[in-house]
């Protein structure tokens, strides 16, 4: 199998990745996995990718991240999402989320946050590390920091976004296909979507804390593979909806790479 496309393999969840075709399986847990799975026969191209990917031709996964081959599913059968999946915002960047309904709880869900909350969330951000830049997503009412040369592809509004390290930046920007680099996957849900019954008895033994709430952060060993060399994952309740998010280190990853990822975690700060 050819590198280019170990490395489109490592961007989505294991779960699916004998398609190529969509992060459903990472974002929502059980839902539209056999669908996906009756699809996976599909013949597959053998058409290498450009050097350069060029996004706005390529079919995109629910978290906006671009699948790198062509798709077979009709775009109309695909998960509902409530934004463009296409959305490019700049030379080099990854495609924005497209707000895909099995990330997010259902509109309404998740009050939203007033004027006033919102810039005392972010002077309040805890355990920011010198030189890191602190975000807010006003959607899911929490904030996060991250290394001033890491990219997080989240909408203005908020809800469902991606964490992308240099090196997987360096991929977006020229096609350069380095070692390690690290995607993180953030969504939330109602419980009785996003919570399989042993995530739900992972809940009943924090051993994390997210801004003063009990959480949960485990590893995932059965989706390493194709170019995914680990997976954490992580969890935490506030207010009758589970954030959780997962997070894909490539191959060639480093113990710094993990530390800086835990280092990111321990930022969420809910309000």
């Amino acid at each position: 199998m050819p590198r280019m496309i170990k490395r489109a393999l490592s961007r989505i969840s294991p779960k699916t990745r004998v398609t190529a075709l969509t992060l459903l399986a990472a974002v929502a847990v059980g839902v539209g996995v056999a669908w996906v799975v009756a699809n996976a026969t599909q013949p597959a191209t053998s058409e290498e990718p450009d050097p350069v990917p060029d996004f706005s031709q390529r079919p995109l996964t629910p978290l906006g991240v671009p699948t790198l081959l062509p798709t077979r599913i009709p775009l109309e059968e695909w998960p509902d999402c409530r934004a463009p999946r296409d959305e490019v915002p700049g030379p080099g960047l990854p495609p924005l989320p497209c707000h895909y309904e099995g990330s997010e709880p259902p509109p309404g869900t998740i009050p939203t946050a007033s004027a006033e909350e919102r810039p005392a969330a972010i002077a309040s951000t805890q355990n920011v590390p010198k030189g890191w830049e602190v975000y807010d997503n006003p959607m899911f009412r929490y904030t996060f920091a991250l290394p001033a040369d890491w990219y997080a592809n989240m909408r203005p509004e908020g809800g469902e976004f991606a964490v992308f390290d240099p090196n997987e930046m360096a991929f977006f920007e020229n096609g350069e296909d380095r070692e390690g680099g690290v995607v993180m996957f953030f969504s939330a849900g109602l419980p009785s979507v996003r919570l399989s019954e042993a995530d739900a008895e992972r809940l009943d033994t924090p051993n994390a804390e997210f801004g003063g709430y009990d959480g949960v952060i485990w590893e995932d060993p059965d989706s390493v593979g194709l170019g995914v060399a680990r997976v954490m994952v992580f969890a935490f309740l506030k207010d009758g909806v589970v954030f959780r998010g997962r997070i894909n280190f490539g191959e060639g990853y480093t113990e710094a790479d993990v530390a800086t990822v835990r280092q990111i975690l321990a930022t969420i700060t809910p309000y």
